[in-house]
Protein backbone atom coordinates (compact mmCIF):
# COMPACT_ATOMS: atom_id res chain seq x y z
CA UNK A 1 0.00 0.00 0.00
CA UNK A 2 1.43 3.38 -0.77
CA UNK A 3 2.01 5.07 2.47
CA UNK A 4 4.73 6.16 4.52
CA UNK A 5 5.14 2.73 6.14
CA UNK A 6 4.58 0.57 2.86
CA UNK A 7 7.28 2.68 1.44
CA UNK A 8 9.62 1.46 4.92
CA UNK A 9 8.72 -2.12 3.98
CA UNK A 10 9.17 -1.80 -0.04
CA UNK A 11 12.63 -0.46 0.63
CA UNK A 12 13.67 -3.15 2.92
CA UNK A 13 11.38 -6.38 1.14
CA UNK A 14 12.83 -7.18 -2.30
CA UNK A 15 10.29 -9.31 -3.20
CA UNK A 16 7.84 -6.75 -3.59
CA UNK A 17 10.25 -5.67 -5.82
CA UNK A 18 9.08 -8.83 -7.91
CA UNK A 19 5.65 -8.43 -7.24
CA UNK A 20 4.60 -4.98 -7.99
CA UNK A 21 4.71 -5.73 -12.00
CA UNK A 22 3.18 -8.84 -11.75
CA UNK A 23 0.10 -6.75 -10.64
CA UNK A 24 -2.56 -6.94 -13.01
CA UNK A 25 -3.49 -2.94 -12.03
CA UNK A 26 0.46 -2.16 -12.47
CA UNK A 27 0.90 0.17 -9.33
CA UNK A 28 0.38 -0.04 -5.52
CA UNK A 29 -2.55 0.65 -4.07
CA UNK A 30 -3.83 3.60 -1.75
CA UNK A 31 -4.70 3.88 1.56
CA UNK A 32 -7.85 5.35 0.31
CA UNK A 33 -8.57 2.19 -2.06
CA UNK A 34 -8.78 0.40 1.58
CA UNK A 35 -10.39 2.52 3.49
CA UNK A 36 -13.31 2.16 0.56
CA UNK A 37 -13.43 -1.47 1.28
CA UNK A 38 -13.52 -1.21 5.05
CA UNK A 39 -16.18 1.29 4.55
CA UNK A 40 -18.42 -0.88 2.29
CA UNK A 41 -17.52 -3.72 4.65
CA UNK A 42 -18.99 -2.30 7.63
CA UNK A 43 -22.30 -0.29 5.76
CA UNK A 44 -25.70 -1.11 5.78
CA UNK A 45 -24.96 -2.03 2.00
CA UNK A 46 -22.82 -5.33 2.84
CA UNK A 47 -25.00 -7.24 5.67
CA UNK A 48 -24.97 -10.57 4.06
CA UNK A 49 -21.03 -10.90 3.48
CA UNK A 50 -19.94 -12.66 6.44
CA UNK A 51 -16.51 -14.85 6.93
CA UNK A 52 -14.81 -14.28 3.72
CA UNK A 53 -11.72 -12.68 2.48
CA UNK A 54 -11.62 -9.62 0.59
CA UNK A 55 -8.81 -9.45 -1.17
CA UNK A 56 -7.78 -5.39 -2.33
CA UNK A 57 -4.58 -6.44 -3.86
CA UNK A 58 -4.85 -4.92 -7.38
CA UNK A 59 -5.41 -8.75 -8.73
CA UNK A 60 -2.04 -9.58 -8.01
CA UNK A 61 -3.65 -12.94 -5.97
CA UNK A 62 -5.44 -14.35 -9.07
CA UNK A 63 -2.22 -12.87 -11.20
CA UNK A 64 -0.18 -15.76 -9.13
CA UNK A 65 -2.64 -18.56 -8.83
CA UNK A 66 -3.43 -18.09 -12.24
CA UNK A 67 -0.25 -17.14 -14.12
CA UNK A 68 0.02 -16.99 -18.02
CA UNK A 69 1.40 -19.21 -19.97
Amino acid sequence: IASPMGAIEFENAPEKHRLLPLTPIAREGTMLENADAVEFLASDRAPFITGVDLLVDGGLSAALDHPEN
